[in-house]
């Protein structure tokens, strides 16, 4: 074989691996063309979808509030600490109730699901003063939302209805008791 086509051949693969190299966006299965890599890619994409509340809520739910409630919602008899998952409270036709639960805690006994929790030592601490509005949207949305509770109508808990109770409630200090708190409306 004469050595100027074997030098055609050896540039002809260079220059097929360099035009490979630049268009393939490294091989990225996402990467498609006019995109020459991800992050460029990334760029260019929608913003977060439905959902994303949801991933960041039960992270937040996992950090604070599994440790009580357990990991499906399911609450404690033994240590008084009452379920999420299928609760009247949480399932309410509007969340002011769990938004002022989360933001100042709750404290005596509370009937949920026709069982009675609470009411000793326990109680609900303020995690909520922590919290931003985003993560009270986030964990509230997961928590009505998951478990048995998926599917049953309970809507998103938006920042605007966070920043309304925080605003209304900013002045109370100390925990919340169930009495008061049906005293309360449920949604604005």
């Amino acid at each position: 074989m004469p050595i100027w086509l074997i030098a055609i051949f050896i540039l002809s693969g260079f220059s097929g691996l360099i035009y490979v190299g630049n268009h393939s966006g490294w091989f990225d299965a996402q990467v498609y063309e006019p995109f020459v890599d991800s992050q460029h890619l990334e760029a260019w994409a929608r913003p977060p979808g439905p959902g994303e509340e949801l991933k960041r809520g039960k992270a937040t739910f996992g950090t604070l509030c599994s440790t009580c409630h357990g990991d499906t919602g399911t609450g404690s008899a033994t240590t008084g600490c009452p379920p999420l998952d299928g609760s009247e409270w949480v399932m309410a036709a509007g969340p002011n109730r769990i938004i002022r639960i989360l933001q100042n805690g709750l404290a005596g006994p509370i009937e949920v699901k026709g069982g009675k929790y609470g009411g000793g030592a326990v109680a609900m601490t303020a995690v909520g003063a922590a919290l931003s509005d985003q993560q009270i949207s986030d964990v509230l949305t997961y928590v009505r939302n998951a478990w048995s509770n998926k599917g049953k109508g309970a809507a998103p808990v938006t920042i605007e209805q966070v920043k309304a109770v925080r605003e209304k409630i900013k002045d109370k200090s100390g925990y919340f008791t169930p009495d008061e708190l049906l005293k309360l409306p449920e949604k604005d």
